[in-house]
């Protein structure tokens, strides 16, 4: 299996490792079924940068489609290319680093709103519903 990770890359390894396992198939299932669960948080990025949405509204299919899009294609260029595991690696990390400064400036937020709307309230009162 180390030397199919070498030569054939990590796609047939993953595949070769659950083919070890009792019901390959359902495995490989499992696996692809979990794969897909990682790209919905597509929703999450399109509803944050969608502006002015009022409460249970979702963001426009477009911008759900460009986000999905936008996660999506990194990781397929890589496998494209046959990137070795070093260029994967520093590919993480560049794309990691804008989304890091979102994600500051979103908690900066979320902290400033906390402490307006709930700064006045003690602990008990917050526990209990009693914020008014």
């Amino acid at each position: 299996m180390a030397g199919n990770l070498s030569t054939d890359g990590g796609n047939a390894a993953i595949l070769d490792v659950m083919s070890l396992l009792p019901a390959p198939s359902l495995f490989i299932l499992f696996f692809v079924v979990c794969r897909c669960c990682f790209w919905f948080p597509h929703w999450i990025r399109a509803a944050t940068a969608s502006r002015h949405l009022s409460n249970h509204q979702d963001p426009g299919p477009g911008h759900r489609v460009f986000w999905c899009v936008m996660v999506a294609v990194m990781p397929l260029m890589m496998i494209f290319i046959d990137a070795p595991l070093n260029t994967i690696k520093t590919a993480a990390i560049v794309t990691a680093v804008p989304l890091l400064v979102v994600l500051i400036i979103m908690n900066y937020g979320m902290i400033g709103w906390m402490r307006k709307n709930y700064g006045h309230a003690s602990r008990d009162a917050i526990r209990n519903g009693h914020t008014s």
